[in-house]
């Protein structure tokens, strides 16, 4: 993807936002791609590794809160996740509609391998960046997302 200078922005699209987002997002998409093509996982399973790798263990609903995924979505990922080895769901014995999900020790060396994949990926999307640029850009998508 090139990336056009101030003088060079001639096109609409090159001035919209969302447009930039989703130029951004498919070269994300395809460091992704290279990178994890053999660990057979998508973008919402890797979200789950991770962020239960940070909670250690977490209900359904908070999971799908925290990633940004409706819990209903999550069931087939989570499903995939548990027959892979690397969740186990369990059910509140106080309320059978809740589980909470921990990452089994398979689930933990996954998820290890995963953030340094994504690490990684991130770094390379954001290499022509300096640190400051780094942060102020995170501080301007959370401020968006968070509007």
């Amino acid at each position: 993807m090139s990336v056009k200078n101030d003088k060079q922005r001639d096109s609409l699209l090159d001035e919209l936002v969302g447009h930039q987002l989703r130029c951004i997002q498919l070269e994300l998409k395809k460091y992704f791609n290279e990178d994890f093509k053999d660990h057979n996982l998508t973008s919402i399973q890797i979200a789950v590794l991770l962020r239960l790798q940070e909670a250690g263990q977490i209900s359904q609903g908070s999971l799908g809160a925290d990633i940004s995924v409706d819990p209903t979505i999550l069931i087939r990922p989570l499903k995939d996740l548990e027959k892979a080895g690397f969740i186990t769901r369990i059910r509140n014995p106080n309320d059978l509609r809740v589980q909470t999900i921990q990452l089994t020790g398979k689930g933990k060396q996954k998820a290890n391998k995963v953030k340094t994949l994504i690490l990684n990926a991130d770094k390379k999307l954001t290499s022509n960046l300096s640190s400051k640029e780094r942060s102020t850009l995170l501080e301007v998508l959370h401020k968006i997302r968070n509007k």
